[in-house]
């Protein structure tokens, strides 16, 4: 195991902190059948090749060691060792030069991905799956793989997983989004009808979403619960909270979705809520939602009446503009369209964004027709 380590020029390569040097003892020890060892050794190497989201050369030289390590039987966290890889084929800033070597190292873990669908161990089969949904361009390979695995999986984590997994491919296939339907219909908890919710919110079918109003309410429903994932998910070795935000999920939706349910339910709840916090995250999910383009049209005439909707009802609520918490979530949403005064780029002496004066600016814009 490991027997080529040694003829990497590490100190050639870079992680978060310098030269690479300390990476192959820590592969080495992530490889000890402890599985504590092997735990520790993850998570430095979780901070040191993918650091913060981030990539770095010392991951596009790991990636071999790592696919060797998650096929091997005898490595104590073999969960985690799928979850660096999954870190290593995708980053914050995909088309970085080293991004992309770190994923093309990567993908040649797909065919021991799929063998480990199959695994006794659950965990290692939600992590195989979940490391499979970095790899969209071998949807062909994946996507029949994982429907077979859900309809015979009998573990409710990992059924959650492998639909997460599919939701990460962009499910195009019909046979796969009448899966996704059938998964939707027959989920034994609240979580996994909300991973598959948001399968079906993210698949598109035709050119259009796959998702129903039924699918649309389930994650307005998993949004207002203050939790991504639900319990169901959190004995994963990995946060999906942190790749997939309810922005982006609404969003996926449609705008016929988004007009017909995600609006209405947020607007009903704004009228419930005081704590300034969820006015302003009610609002930016809504904005994600009715503006998903970046940066918007101004031109008034161009906007659906959702969209007119909801810029107004921004503009006049108090609510959002009286609360530093409230405000800036709103604010730096409304910067990104270029709906309201760009957002000043990050400077020692930067001064407070002028929040008076894009609410100026606003209104302006919507008493522009």
């Amino acid at each position: 195991m490991l027997e080529t380590i040694e003829l990497v020029r590490w100190e050639d390569f870079s992680d978060a902190y310098g030269r690479a040097t300390a990476v192959p003892g820590l592969l080495r020890q992530l490889a000890s059948a402890d599985p504590e060892e092997s735990r520790v050794a993850a998570l430095e190497l979780f901070g040191r090749i993918v650091h913060q989201g981030d990539t770095s050369t010392a991951a596009v030289a790991a990636a071999p060691f790592l696919i060797e390590l998650a096929g091997d039987p005898r490595v104590g966290h073999r969960p985690l060792v799928l979850a660096l890889l999954h870190d290593v084929a995708t980053c914050l800033y995909p088309s970085v030069s080293v991004a992309v070597d770190a994923h093309r190292a990567a993908v040649a873990c797909v065919p021991c991905g799929i063998e480990l669908l199959g695994h006794g161990d659950g965990m290692i089969r939600a992590g195989a799956a979940h490391l499979l949904g970095a790899f969209p361009e071998e949807r062909g390979r994946i996507e029949p793989a994982l429907r077979e695995g859900l309809r015979v999986e009998a573990d409710a984590l990992v059924r959650a997983g492998f639909l997460m997994a599919i939701m990460a491919l962009g499910a195009r296939d019909g046979a796969t989004v009448a899966l996704l339907r059938e998964r939707f219909a027959a989920a034994a908890s609240a979580e996994e009808r909300w991973a598959a919710a948001l399968a079906l919110a993210c698949a598109q079918i035709d050119g259009g979403a796959a998702a129903s109003e039924e699918a649309a309410h389930a994650l307005v429903d998993n949004y207002l619960t203050g939790h991504i994932g639900g319990p169901l998910l959190d004995p994963l070795p990995w946060d999906w909270s942190a790749e997939v935000s309810n922005a982006e999920v609404f969003a996926a939706l449609g705008p016929e979705l988004v007009a017909a349910v995600v609006v209405p339910r947020l607007f009903d709840e704004l009228t419930k809520r005081s704590s300034p916090w969820w006015v302003g995250d009610i609002y930016t999910r809504l904005l994600c939602a009715v503006f998903p383009e970046k940066p918007a049209s101004t031109d008034p005439a161009q906007w659906t009446a959702t969209q007119r909707h909801m810029l107004t009802a921004i503009a006049d609520d108090g609510r959002v503009w009286a609360d530093a918490d409230a405000r800036h979530g709103v604010a730096f949403e409304l910067a990104w369209r270029r709906l309201t005064p760009p957002w000043p780029p990050w400077s020692p002496d930067q001064r407070p964004y002028d929040y008076a004066g894009a609410r100026a600016s606003l209104r302006s814009l919507l008493a522009s027709t």
